[in-house]
């Protein structure tokens, strides 16, 4: 196995993720992808930066005098590792490092586009701007990624730069950039939602070996791409003549439904959902092919993707085909990874509940009730919000619940109840109404060990469970 090593700095300390990556036969010759678990891992990482950060170390001013401010370190390392991320994500090496340079020119020109209010590459000087100020931002924002409604520098990177939907769709041009092979240094700037990436880097002294580098490629996190993202497909010149628009045709098929799209030349179309385009402008590498599918709201599964067309730059006619298989990382666990689930709702304003899927909403037959100071809840609600299983044997009327370590066991309308066997009471038993089977939560719950709170003020319900896989 080979490993590309991701490297980003904390406030205290160096921190060091090691992808152990292993090849895909059906994926670019030359580059390699991490595992799940790997990608879980710096996923997690990414989530739990976001506790307590804050935007910045000293405000920067984007009206006179002005100051660049600077960016909290925090925020900088999290940018850092999205970036190296996605790129170990497209098989590329995963060890770009900040520069503090990049990241003083990138502060100048997030600066410099806040106090113009406008994101643009070439902004006007302010008039209250003194020269060197403006020909630093101007440096910048003529030579990097640039976003703004955002006040978080990893989302630019996740959901600006490489979703790269919209008018950018035809080009990927803050994608390619991020996929540059020869990239090694990058720096980040932020400035009352606007943001700079000094990404424009090939100081990389390796060359990298691969004959094209595909988005999304391999195995790959459906939450970072969504329905209406293009694709995108970079050619190595080196190994690749220029591909012609006329004579590209992509062809995607879903392996699980069979479900076909076939593109060429005609669907060169930006203002349509199905669209194909051939990009040879220098983005990072030239040689692009963008395509979009229609009709998909999510990615799951594996998507076969077909490249005929294309001429190797010995003059022979060539055919790329790869596989994508997405996943939903959020239930992908390693070995030790803690799973947690919560659920909360109130018994008066039962119309709603949170869990950690976000806000749901009861319809009239699946509210909770209170009976004999019991809180009894749909069956349902149990599984789907608490992980748990459940067993529902509806010629004997039994349910059955269970975690790894217990079972419980309830019959409707008794309050006899088995809980690994041993027998024991409830207050309330299980019943039905109106066709959906309630259970009486708090017992349930401190039978298999979750953590139960009920405020009594608001009549606001709690419940949080953990599972060490």
């Amino acid at each position: 196995m080979r490993r590309n090593v991701l490297r980003w700095s904390t406030v205290m300390m160096m921190w060091i993720v090691i992808f152990m990556l292993t090849p895909n036969l059906t994926s670019a010759a030359g580059l390699h992808f991490p595992e799940r678990d790997e990608v879980k891992r710096v996923w997690n990482q990414l989530q739990s930066m976001n506790t307590g950060l804050k935007a910045y170390d000293t405000e920067p001013s984007f009206k006179a005098p002005y100051e660049v401010g600077k960016v909290n370190q925090v925020m900088l390392d999290q940018a850092l590792l999205a970036t190296n991320l996605v790129r170990s994500l497209a098989g590329l090496p995963s060890d770009v490092h900040l520069d503090s340079e990049l990241n003083e020119l990138a502060q100048h020109g997030a600066v410099l586009l806040a106090a113009t209010d406008k994101l643009s590459h070439y902004p006007e000087k302010p008039a209250d701007m003194t020269d060197d100020f403006y020909n630093k931002g101007y440096q910048s924002t003529r030579s990097s990624n640039l976003s703004s409604g955002r006040d978080n520098l990893s989302d630019n990177v996740l959901d600006g730069y490489m979703p790269d939907t919209g008018s950018n769709a035809d080009r990927v041009g803050h994608r390619r950039w991020v996929l540059n092979p020869s990239l090694q240094k990058i720096g980040f700037g932020l400035a009352g939602g606007y943001g700079s990436m000094q990404v424009f880097d090939k100081s990389r002294a390796e060359s990298v070996n691969y004959d094209y580098i595909a988005w999304p490629a391999a195995e790959f996190p459906q939450q970072l791409f969504g329905g209406s993202h293009p694709w995108s497909v970079t050619l190595n010149p080196d190994k690749y003549e220029k591909p012609s628009l006329q004579n590209v045709k992509v062809k995607v098929t879903d392996v699980q439904s069979q479900k076909t799209w076939t593109l060429d030349s005609s669907n060169n179309d930006l203002n349509k959902d199905l669209y194909l385009n051939v990009e040879l402008t220098g983005f990072g590498v030239s040689n692009a092919i963008i395509f979009r599918l229609d009709g998909v709201q999510e990615y799951t599964g594996k998507y076969q993707v077909d490249i005929s067309g294309l001429r190797t730059t010995g003059g022979q006619a060539a055919v790329l085909t790869y596989t994508v298989d997405f996943y939903d990382i959020s239930q992908h666990f390693y070995p030790g990874e803690m799973e947690k689930w919560n659920l909360q709702f109130s018994v008066e304003k039962a119309w709603s509940y949170e869990t950690r899927t976000g806000t749901k909403y009861f319809d009239d037959e699946n509210k909770p009730f209170i009976e004999k100071g019991s809180t009894l809840v749909p069956l349902r609600l149990v599984s789907e919000s608490l992980g748990l299983d459940v067993q529902w044997d509806q010629a004997d009327r039994i349910i059955r619940i269970s975690d790894h370590k217990k079972e419980i066991v309830l019959k409707t309308g008794s309050q006899q109840v088995q809980v690994n066997g041993l027998e024991t009471t409830v207050s309330v038993a299980p019943t039905v109404v109106r066709g959906v089977t309630f259970v009486p939560l708090r017992f349930v719950s401190e039978q298999l060990g979750l953590s139960v709170d009920f405020e009594d003020s608001n009549k606001l319900v709690r419940i949080e469970r953990e599972y060490v896989h």
